[in-house]
C-alpha cells in the first residue's frame, strides 16, 4: 500500500500521500480491508453447476420405452415418474392465464371485450404490436364470432417462447386436449376449433374455421430440459453442417434447438415432438474427453444445400414417414444395459434459458439478462465504462438470513424460492414453480404479486428494500446501519442537504424513500436493442403496499372499436378490409376495400413480419376516413344498424423497468428533479423542467397525420395524460402521468389493480407541496452528525470514522479518486 502511495507521488501527482502519517496509512488499510471483505466475490455457485441426474428411462406418451416404440419422449411419463408433473405445470408461468380465463373476462376488465384472460393465452400477447392476434372465446355461435386463432393456432403462434404444459396441454376446463371426447365438443369451441387450418391440421384460408385434430398433433407437454440444461456447457451440435438458414446463418446449438422445436416441429403441427428437439443437441458426456461426446438421437433430414458458397443442412428440413410424422433415430449406445440414460442437468435455470424466451425484453425494457455482458467494466484510468446492458449486482454476493451466500450470476438470486437453501438440504422434487414475482405489468395471477413466505413473513422475490435494508445481513456498501442513514450521509457530505436543519435531515431522506422507488434513481442509461431511451415515471405499488414512483417505458398500441357497443375488431376483421397488391417494380402494397361495394378506397403500406403480411395505417386524413368507412361497412354487413368505428390509441401494458441497476455514480442526481433556491440549497419542490415535471420529461408515443382525426373523434386517446399537438404528434409528460397513476396505479389497460385505501406514501406532500416543515422525524436515527453506533458486516464502531477519513482523502484526490479506489482495492484484495 505504501509503495502504491509513493508511486503516485513519483508520477508528479500532487496527492500529498508522502505527507500522511503512519497512522493514516494503517487506518486506510483497515478501511480498504473491511470494504474488500464486504464486496468479495466467490467462485461460481456450486448449486448452479450441472450434475448427473440419476439414470432414468425415457418413455413415450403411452408409457412405452422410446427404444421400443421409436417415438418422441414424453416429459410427463419420464419426469413425472418422480416429480409431480401436474402440480409443476399448473404454475402461472406455464398457465399464462388459462386457469383464470372466461369468455367475459375482458368485458369485466376495462371494456376490452375480446380478451378472455389476463395472460398471453387469451389476453394481449407480446407480438403484433398494433395488431396482435386474439384467442377465440370458448363458446361461439357463428364463424364471424370466432377470433383469430383457436388454442391450437395459439400453440403454433407462440411456441418459440413457451415451454409447454399449462395452456399448451389442457383446455380451459382443465382437460388434456388429446383426451377429450370429440363427439361432445360443441361447434366452434375455441379450444377444439381453429381458424386458418383444415380438418387435417393443414394451413388454409383464414376464412375457414375447422376442428383441430389433437389426436394427430398431440399436445405440447412441458419441455423440462429447456430450463434444466446448461445451454453453455451441455449443448452441442454433432453435425457441423446443421444450421438455421435464414437471413443470417445460425449454428449455435441454442439457436438450433429453438428453431427445430418451434419452427420445425410445433409450428408444423408436430406438437408431441416439441420436447424431443433438445435431445438432439444435449451432450450427455460429462467427462473432458471430447471423443465421448454423444447426444440421444438424430432427426432424419433431407440433402444439404449451398448457401453463400457453403454447404449447410437446414435444421428444419425434416424427413417425414408415411404417416406424415418426423423420423427419429434414437442413439441406443447412449442408454445403459437397463435402457436408462444419465443426463447432465442443473437445478435452477441458467441465464441462457431465461433469455431464450425473455429476449423480447431487449426491445420492451432494455433488459438483457445476467450474462457476462452485464459485468461492470473500467477503462485504464479507472473510469466506469457506461454500458446500457450493465447491472451493478452482477458478480457481487448476497448472504441470506440463514447464512447462505450466493454470487449474483443469474435470475435465481431474486426469482427462485429455494436458491438459498443450505447445501445439506434435500432436493424438493416437487418444488413450487410459481416463480417469485413482484408487481408486473402482466396481470397473470396478481394474487401472487410479492407473495410472502408464511414461515418468515418476507416476500419470496428479493426486493431492493429487503436486500439492502431488512435482511439480517443487509447489503449496505457504505457500512451504515440502514439505507436511510447511508443516503442521508451521502447527501449531507456531498452538500445536497445544504440549507436544511440537522433535525430535518432524516425526515427529508425518509420522504424520498417513501415516495421514490430505488429503481427510479438507480435504473438509468437504458437502451432498446442499442437505441437509447429515457425512462418515464409513474406510480405503482411496492411490496409494502405503498405507491412509489417507478420507471417504465411507454408502449402505445391501438385498436379499432365500434363506439356504441364497445365491440373490438379482431386482427382477422381488421385485415379483412385490406388486399395485397403489387406495383410495376414488384413492390408489395395494400389497398383498403369496402366489404360491401368492393370499391378500392385508399392505399397503405404492407410488409412481411413473422410469417404474415401486415398493413400499415393510412398516411393522410383521407386515408383514415376511408379506413373508417370500410370498418363501418364491415359492421353493417354483420348486422349493426348504426356503425361508428373509431380508433383507440392506448397503452395496453406499461413496461416497467426492474433490472439493469446502475451504481450510485450513474444514478439520478438531485438537480435532475429539483431546482436550487437563491441561497444555494435545493428546493423541496420538484422542478417543472425536471424529470418529474410537465416540461422536463416529455415523450412522443405516437402520431396521426392530421389532428382533425382526434378533434372529430375518429381517433380517441385512451388516457387523459395523452395530448395531441397541432401537427398530430401525441405526447405525454411525467407530471400528468404521476397525477393519473396516483389515483389508478394499474399497470395495464385491464385496470386489474385497483387502489386499496390509497396508502400512497405521501404522494401529494412529496410531489406537489413544499415539505420543508416536516419537523424532526428521526425514527431513532442520529441527527445527521455523522455518528453511527453500528454497521453491518463487522467493524461497526471502527467503520464510520474510517469512512469519514476516506471521504476527506477523496476530496484531495478529486478526479484521480476513481483510479485510486480501483488500484487500492486490488492491493487490499
Amino acid at each position: 500500500m505504501i509503495k502504491l502511495f509513493h508511486a503516485y507521488s513519483l508520477k508528479g501527482k500532487k496527492l500529498m500521500f508522502h505527507r500522511l502519517q503512519s497512522g493514516i496509512y494503517i487506518a486506510l488499510i483497515l478501511f480498504l480491508a473491511l470494504e474488500a471483505s464486504f464486496i468479495q466475490q466467490v467462485s461460481a455457485n456450486e448449486v448452479d453447476e450441472p450434475r448427473a441426474h440419476p439414470a432414468i428411462p425415457l418413455l413415450d406418451e403411452n408409457g412405452k420405452h422410446v427404444l421400443d416404440s421409436n417415438k418422441p419422449y414424453s416429459s410427463k411419463q419420464s419426469c413425472g415418474g418422480c416429480h409431480d408433473y401436474d402440480k409443476i405445470t399448473h404454475a402461472y408461468h406455464f398457465e399464462q392465464g388459462r386457469d383464470e380465463a372466461s369468455d367475459d373476462y375482458g368485458k369485466l376488465h376495462g371494456a376490452l371485450n375480446h380478451l378472455v384472460s389476463p395472460g398471453y393465452f387469451g389476453g394481449y400477447n407480446c407480438m403484433g404490436s398494433d395488431a396482435p392476434d386474439s384467442l377465440a372465446k370458448k363458446a361461439n355461435t357463428k364463424i364471424d364470432d370466432f377470433s383469430d386463432y383457436g388454442a391450437a393456432g395459439y400453440v403454433q403462434r407462440c411456441a418459440n417462447c413457451h415451454s409447454g404444459g399449462g395452456w399448451m396441454e389442457k383446455d380451459r376446463d382443465g382437460v388434456r386436449y388429446d383426451k377429450k371426447d370429440m363427439s361432445k365438443v360443441p361447434a366452434l369451441d375455441g379450444d377444439y376449433y381453429n381458424r386458418g387450418t383444415d380438418d387435417d391440421n393443414q394451413t388454409t384460408d383464414k376464412s375457414i374455421v375447422s376442428k383441430w385434430n389433437w389426436h394427430k398433433s398431440g399436445v405440447v407437454e412441458n419441455d423440462c430440459l429447456l430450463c434444466h440444461v446448461d445451454f453453455n456447457k451441455n449443448l452441442k451440435s454433432m453435425n457441423p453442417l446443421l444450421a438455421d438458414v435464414g437471413h443470417r446463418i445460425k449454428q449455435k446449438p441454442r439457436d438450433l434447438v429453438r428453431e427445430l422445436r418451434g419452427d420445425g416441429l410445433i409450428k408444423k403441427g408436430h406438437f408431441r415432438y416439441g420436447g424431443t428437439a433438445i435431445l438432439e443437441f444435449l451432450n450427455i458426456n460429462m467427462s473432458n474427453e471430447e471423443s465421448k461426446d454423444q447426444t440421444l438421437l438424430t432427426f432424419k433430414r433431407g440433402v444439404t444445400e449451398t448457401v453463400k458458397g457453403k454447404q449447410y443442412l437446414e435444421v428444419k428440413n425434416l424427413l417425414l414417414d408415411a404417416a406424415g410424422n418426423p423420423q427419429i433415430q434414437w442413439n441406443v449406445a447412449a442408454f445403459d444395459d437397463k435402457k436408462k440414460v444419465t443426463i447432465p442437468m442443473i437445478r435452477y435455470p441458467g441465464n441462457e434459458s431465461c433469455m431464450l424466451c425473455h429476449s423480447t425484453s431487449n426491445s420492451r425494457r432494455g433488459f438483457y439478462g445476467f450474462d457476462d455482458d452485464t459485468n461492470l467494466e473500467y477503462e485504464e484510468g479507472g473510469e466506469l465504462v457506461e454500458d446500457y446492458k450493465d447491472d451493478v449486482h452482477k458478480g457481487l454476493t448476497f448472504t441470506e438470513d440463514n447464512g447462505e451466500t450466493r454470487e449474483i450470476k443469474n435470475c435465481n438470486s431474486c426469482h427462485a424460492k429455494n436458491y438459498f437453501n443450505p447445501a445439506y438440504a434435500n432436493v424438493d422434487i416437487n418444488a413450487d414453480h410459481n416463480f417469485p414475482k413482484g408487481n408486473s405489468d402482466m396481470d397473470v395471477h396478481n394474487d401472487l404479486d410479492y407473495e410472502k413466505n408464511p414461515a418468515t413473513g418476507r416476500t419470496y422475490v428479493k426486493t431492493c428494500s429487503y436486500c439492502h435494508d431488512e435482511a439480517a445481513n443487509p447489503a449496505i456498501p457504505s457500512g451504515h446501519d440502514s439505507m436511510l442513514a447511508a443516503h442521508r450521509e451521502k447527501w449531507r457530505t456531498s452538500g445536497d442537504m445544504y440549507g436544511y436543519g440537522r433535525d430535518e435531515l432524516n425526515a427529508i431522506t425518509q420522504k424520498h424513500l417513501d415516495v421514490v422507488s430505488c429503481e427510479a434513481c438507480h435504473i438509468t442509461n437504458k437502451a432498446a436493442r442499442g437505441k437509447h431511451f429515457d425512462p418515464m415515471y409513474r406510480y405503482a405499488k411496492s411490496a409494502d403496499g405503498k405507491l412509489r414512483i417507478r420507471p417504465y417505458k411507454p408502449k402505445p398500441r391501438s385498436y379499432w372499436q365500434n363506439k356504441s357497443d364497445k365491440y373490438i375488431f379482431s386482427k382477422t376483421e381488421r385485415n379483412s378490409v385490406f388486399e395485397l397488391r403489387e406495383d410495376n417494380q414488384d413492390e408489395k402494397y395494400g389497398v383498403i376495400i369496402d366489404p360491401i361495394s368492393k370499391a378500392v378506397l385508399a392505399k397503405v403500406s404492407a410488409r412481411m413480419s413473422h410469417g404474415s403480411w401486415r398493413f400499415g395505417n393510412p398516411e393522410d386524413y383521407d386515408g383514415y376516413i376511408a379506413l373508417k368507412k370500410a370498418y363501418d361497412s364491415l359492421l353493417k354487413s354483420k348486422g349493426v344498424s348504426s356503425p361508428d368505428a373509431v380508433m383507440i390509441i392506448s397503452e395496453i401494458n406499461q413496461y416497467v423497468l426492474s433490472h439493469g441497476t446502475k451504481p450510485a455514480t450513474q444514478s439520478l442526481q438531485c438537480e435532475q428533479c429539483h431546482n436550487k433556491k437563491q441561497d444555494g440549497s435545493f428546493s423541496s419542490l420538484t422542478s417543472p423542467k425536471g424529470l418529474l415535471g410537465a416540461e422536463g420529461n416529455i415523450v412522443e408515443v405516437g402520431s396521426v397525420p392530421d389532428k382533425r382525426l382526434i378533434d372529430e373523434g375518429i381517433v380517441i386517446l385512451d388516457y387523459p395524460y395523452m395530448k395531441a399537438k397541432a401537427d398530430g404528434t401525441i405526447v405525454e409528460n411525467v407530471d400528468d402521468i404521476l397525477y393519473y397513476t396516483g389515483q389508478n396505479p394499474s399497470l395495464s389497460r385491464l385496470q386489474a389493480q385497483k387502489p386499496e385505501g390509497m396508502d400512497n406514501g405521501g404522494i401529494d406532500a412529496a410531489i406537489r407541496n413544499d415539505n420543508k416543515d416536516d419537523g424532526n422525524n428521526n425514527d431513532g436515527e442520529n441527527e445527521g452528525d455523522g455518528s453511527n453506533n453500528g454497521a453491518s458486516g463487522g467493524g461497526a464502531s471502527l467503520f464510520l470514522p474510517l469512512f469519514a477519513l476516506f471521504l476527506l482523502i477523496l476530496l484531495v484526490l478529486r478526479r484521480n479518486s476513481k483510479i485510486f479506489i480501483k488500484n487500492a482495492l486490488k492491493v487490499a484484495i
